[in-house]
């Protein structure tokens, strides 16, 4: 075999090899920190290892699938498995005995892990049902004592169940009603929008500079904290939870979530009351905020589905 022919084939080979890999990656959700596709990625499977995004699933039957997880950071850490189901927190069981619920799980840089999971699956009457999965980077520190806050904190994938039973009614979103208390601000500055979520203390106007949490916030034990909340989007709708230590809480005394209607590019803001815990000590707050969370994936809507989360900080309970 003359050399041009050889290097032909390594070429080849070279080509095919880079495809593969760049196909493997489209694949996987990934949270991105840099253009050198540093971060965390996230893959749900089903008992056959294939990728799903929707899935057909029978009434009275646990959802048996798993997740792929790909730490790509830097650095190696402690990491936390969290899940919702119509966004509200469950448990959930594993095959494996590292994976149980509250238990973090330590993983090293440039590895991944495959958690085999089972769900109990409930539709509250209707055909449709999302499935949150969110792996948390570093649930162990806090952003007090690192002196930092910061919106990135690992990767989250959402996933449809959905099932064709005639027992059950047709999902239809306007059967979810849009949270109270809601209000719009007109941004007429630029500096002061922010897309996404934004959890502070600050009172904002329609004039003003947004500015980021403190790294910390101090309080009394059971005492109840008023915080601010502001989203900013392109989305039509979108639903905010909120998390204390990596576990959802109600806010104002008995709300899940807050969901809101999209105000035209404006900023929604909303006052929400948490009561902080009953022992001393450091707790991280953050929120997540998912768009179009009532529109099944499958109604082929050109619209996004997306997952942001909130700057994390810490409420020191003194």
């Amino acid at each position: 075999m003359n050399y041009k022919v050889r290097l032909i084939i390594f070429i080849f080979l070279v080509v095919m090899l880079t495809s593969c890999s760049r196909i493997t990656d489209m694949d996987v959700q990934y949270s991105k920190v840099t253009d050198n596709q540093l971060g965390y990625g996230i893959q749900i499977l089903n008992t056959n290892n294939e990728i799903i995004k929707e899935f057909k699933h029978e009434v009275s039957e646990n959802f048996d699938f798993k997740v792929r997880f790909y730490n790509r950071s830097g650095h190696p850490n402690q990491f936390k498995l969290i899940m919702l189901l119509n966004y509200l927190e469950i448990d959930y069981t594993s095959t494996d005995k590292l994976f149980n619920n509250n238990e973090y799980f330590f993983l090293e840089n440039d590895a991944d892990i495959v958690i085999p999971l089972s769900i109990p699956v409930t539709y509250k009457n209707h055909s449709f049902a999302p499935l949150i999965v969110s792996v948390v980077a570093g649930p162990q520190k806090h952003a007090g004592d690192l002196g930092d806050t910061s919106d990135f904190y690992g990767v989250s994938q959402r996933i449809d169940l959905t099932q064709q039973d005639n027992m059950l009614k047709p999902f239809e979103s306007k059967s979810i009603k849009y949270s109270s208390n809601t209000r719009v601000l007109i941004s007429k500055d630029p500096s002061n929008v922010y897309e996404g979520i934004l959890i502070n203390q600050d009172n904002y106007s329609e004039n003003e500079f947004f500015r980021l949490p403190p790294n910390e916030l101090k309080t009394k034990p059971n005492e109840n904290v008023k915080l601010n909340v502001r989203v900013n989007g392109l989305a039509k709708d979108y639903l905010a939870f909120f998390l204390l230590n990596w576990k959802q809480i109600e806010v104002n005394e008995n709300e899940n979530w807050w969901y809101l209607r999209n105000p035209e590019g404006d900023t929604a803001y909303k006052e929400i009351t948490i009561k902080a815990p009953e022992q001393p000590g450091k707790y991280e707050i953050s929120a997540y905020l998912v768009s179009n969370p009532w529109l099944i994936r499958d109604d082929d809507n050109n619209v996004s589905f997306t997952i942001d989360t909130s700057f994390r900080f810490t409420l020191h309970v003194e």
